[in-house]
Formats: structure tokens, C-alpha cells, sequence
């Protein structure tokens, strides 16, 4: 475990404090398997929160360097593991002691988001969905454990005083649980809408009631980041554009003020990311979001519009907390960048074309300074 986790820490770790960070990052990897397969037949067997921790660092370690299959199919160790112990379970948590069952429960929680990351970014199948769990997911949230989830930080607003650890890593949650709950609902109505060959469909027009439910899902989304404590919150609007396009300066912080930041980027990159990504299946009634005419302008406003926001967030954060958000963080920006050079390609005549013109460098200037495995072999 603790070779894997080193492994782990040094792949992220930004070039300029670690220079030789590949190559010794690969040498705990590799120590690290080596000490997995003298017990891993046991393992598999008798699993407990160190075996699915130990793959989904195996996963982790893979997707900072930019081997995507490989970190699919450790995550996919990981998530077999998980589900055989029934970590979606409360009452699998009965016989475990205070420490295990913590670990459990915060495993169970990374693993669903990166189910869900790797089903929208990657286009991989949910493993993880209500419908392959068969009690639901009724597992009580994770617990702060004292000093050891605290976040010593001085210029924290007097509101935030309850702020630790959990608090991002529980908005995080529930960002990609709405997102997963909206897209099951589209993929309901589309079952039962769509008409299929030989097949008349009993339904032809949704009702007021699936109107209403899509729309309480898609409105929990956009707000499910709404109660950010101040602390985890976009910093102030600043202008950008191609010419002034930069990165926050680099400043020594505590540790309470570091962990804000890096936090802070994986929440608002990742918001937007999804915005992107679901927007315009909630917006387009077809199945085909892009019909033959091009997309709507209101569309194309919105994703310019969300294209913008990532823009000044990403400006706002220094290029360390990108850096250490990993190879995810990366496929999250570069998401946004390849749907804005899509839409100037797929919509020439709209007059819109021009207002995204202005990122048509913005993205892959940033994408070039953020030291991603996944551009280089692409």
C-alpha cells in the first residue's frame, strides 16, 4: 500500500519540483506489484479496504501516466472488489471496526465518481449504477476523524469553522451522483420513446410529470455546488483572452490553504466539464443532438458561454493545483477545448462562430503547459 501510494504521489507531482519523478515513480509501481503477488490469490479471497485501496492506486498511477486501458482495468479490479464486499451496503459495515469501515466507506465513494468519470469522459459502461446494485446504495457518508481531516487554514470566513477534508470530497460526490441520476432519467424517457423497428411505441410525447422530474433533476445538477462553503468557491471573475491568457502565480501556502486550492480546482473544472457534457442532452429532444441544419443558437451560447467559465476558472488556479488534479483534470479541459473547435468546424454559418473563434488557441496553450501523458501520445 504505502509503495503504491508514493507511486501514485510522485506521477503527479509537477516536473519542476521533481524532475526525475517518472522514473521513480515507476520503481515503486513496480515494488509495489511485486509484493501484491506474493499474497494476491489470499487477497482476492479475504479482500478488506487496503486491497481495493491498493487497485484503485494501481488505477490512479496508470491515468497520471497516461495509460488509460490499463488504469480502466485496475479500476475495474477495484471496483469488483468493492462490490463483492457490498461496500453499497450499510449493514456490511456492522462487523468492521471504527478505522476499516471509514476507509470502506471513502473508497466506496472514490470509486463511484470514477466510475462515473470513466463512463462520461471515456465512454467505459457504469459498473457501479443502481441497477447492478441490487439493495440500492445506502451506505452512510464518511465521518471526519479529528485532527488527521482538519484543515489548518487562518483566513478561513468565521462561517466555515466546521470546514475539513470531507467537506470537498463529499461535494464531489454529490456533483457526479446528480449527474449519474439526470442521465438515467434521459435514458429512461429515450427507452420510452424510441421507436424501434417493428415496434410502435405506446408513448409518442412526454408528459407534463416527465417534464417536471427531468426537469427537477437537471435544475438539482446546476445547483449542486450552490452550497460550496466560501473557502471551496470560484475565485472573482477576471478578464481573459488570448493575449493575457495565464495561470495564477504560485505562492507559498500553508497546508490548510493548499488543500482549499487543489480542491477547489477539481470541483469547478469538473462542474464544468459536466455542464458541457450534459447540457446539450438535456436541451436537444432528439436523439441526435446534432441535427443536419446545426445545433441551436441558444446551444451554442450555452456552450460558449460554459467554454468562457472554464476559461477564468482554470486562470484563477495556479498551474500546480491543475498539475496534481492528475490526468483527469487534463481530459476535463481538453473536453471543453475539442467541443469548441467542433463547433466552430460543424456550424460555419452561425454567427455565434466568431465569439468562439477567441478559443480556438486559449485551450491548447493551457492543455500545453499542464504536463499530461494523454496529450503526448495523442
Amino acid at each position: 500500500l504505502l509503495t503504491a501510494l508514493c507511486a501514485v504521489t510522485i506521477a503527479v507531482l509537477p516536473k519542476p519540483i521533481f524532475a526525475a519523478k517518472a522514473e521513480v515513480a515507476v520503481h515503486f509501481y513496480r515494488a509495489s506489484r511485486e509484493i501484491l503477488n506474493t499474497y494476491v490469490a489470499g487477497d482476492i479471497e479475504h479482500p478488506d479496504s487496503t486491497s481495493v485501496i491498493i487497485r484503485y492506486l494501481y488505477a490512479e498511477f496508470h491515468h497520471a501516466t497516461g495509460r488509460m486501458r490499463s488504469s480502466w482495468h485496475n479500476l475495474g479490479d477495484a471496483i469488483r472488489l468493492c462490490q463483492g464486499m457490498r461496500l453499497h451496503d450499510e449493514s456490511s459495515y456492522t462487523h468492521m471496526d471504527h478505522s476499516e469501515s471509514e476507509l470502506c466507506r471513502r473508497i466506496f465513494f472514490l470509486l463511484f465518481v470514477g466510475d462515473k468519470s470513466a463512463s462520461i469522459l471515456s465512454n467505459h459502461p457504469v459498473t457501479m449504477g443502481k441497477f447492478s446494485l441490487d439493495s440500492g446504495i445506502t451506505v452512510l457518508y464518511p465521518q471526519a476523524s479529528g485532527e488527521v481531516d482538519s484543515i489548518p487554514c487562518s483566513n478561513l470566513d468565521p462561517e466555515d469553522d466546521q470546514l475539513n477534508l470531507l467537506t470537498g470530497f463529499m461535494f464531489n460526490y454529490e456533483l457526479w451522483r446528480s449527474v449519474y441520476v439526470l442521465l438515467c432519467e434521459i435514458e429512461w424517457l429515450r427507452d420510452r420513446f424510441l421507436v424501434r423497428p417493428g415496434f410502435e411505441s405506446s408513448q409518442q410525447h412526454a408528459t407534463i410529470a416527465d417534464v417536471c422530474r427531468l426537469t427537477e433533476l437537471y435544475l438539482g445538477f446546476q445547483t449542486s455546488l450552490d452550497a460550496l462553503p466560501s473557502g471551496l468557491q470560484a475565485h472573482p471573475t477576471i478578464p481573459v483572452s488570448s493575449s493575457n491568457l495565464g495561470f495564477k502565480e504560485t505562492v507559498s501556502m500553508n497546508r490548510g490553504s493548499k488543500i482549499l486550492a487543489i480542491q477547489r480546482a477539481n470541483l469547478l473544472v469538473s462542474f464544468q466539464c459536466l455542464r458541457m457534457a450534459i447540457d446539450p442532452t438535456v436541451f436537444e429532444s432528439a436523439k441526435e443532438v446534432r441535427l443536419r441544419t446545426g445545433e441551436s443558437s441558444a446551444l451554442l451560447l450555452q456552450k460558449i458561454s460554459i467554454a468562457e467559465s472554464m476559461l477564468h476558472i482554470v486562470c484563477s488556479c495556479s498551474l500546480d493545483d491543475l498539475r496534481i488534479n492528475g490526468e483527469s483534470c487534463v481530459a476535463k479541459i481538453r473536453f471543453i477545448g475539442a467541443t469548441m473547435l467542433e463547433l466552430i468546424d460543424n456550424n460555419p454559418n452561425s454567427p455565434l462562430v466568431r465569439t468562439a473563434q477567441k478559443f480556438r488557441d486559449s485551450y491548447p496553450r493551457i492543455l500545453a503547459q499542464l504536463d499530461s501523458k494523454t496529450s503526448d501520445s495523442v
